[in-house]
């Protein structure tokens, strides 16, 4: 079984929280900033060779420095879209349609000081469904 082991050295920006009530344009920029830092990202740890699972299994850790800053599961899935859009931008997964792309629940959080803030997107390749 393949996998990608994707690390983006910042949190999820707050302006892509769903209850961040800021305008829209800067929501828009911030998810703009942040689905191409994470293409950077997704490129580098797949060594530029573009694996393409057809199908896969991505589980989320985000490293904190301490509890506060521990988010509520929805949002952090809201916030890490343009991420996962950054991801297959770089060709790690095909797309996030549902057969495609499945979440390991929970959202995992670490606490280190040293490695925060770190967001770390692990994508599993599973095996195609013959139909």
């Amino acid at each position: 079984m393949r996998t990608v082991k994707v690390e983006i050295p910042i949190l999820p920006p707050r302006e892509l929280n769903p209850n961040w009530r800021g305008h829209w344009a800067a929501r828009a920029a911030t998810g703009k900033i942040y689905r191409n830092a994470a293409m950077l990202f997704a490129l580098q740890a797949s060594h530029c060779s573009r694996p393409a699972f057809s199908r896969a299994e991505v589980s989320i850790t985000i490293v904190i420095p301490d509890r506060r800053h521990v988010r509520d599961t929805d949002n952090v899935l809201a916030s890490i879209k343009p991420a996962m859009d950054g991801c297959i931008d770089a060709e790690i997964i095909k797309d996030d349609a549902p057969g495609n792309l499945s979440y390991a629940m929970p959202v995992s959080y670490e606490i280190d000081k040293d490695r925060a803030p770190l967001t770390v997107l692990e994508f599993k390749e599973l095996r195609s469904v013959d139909a």
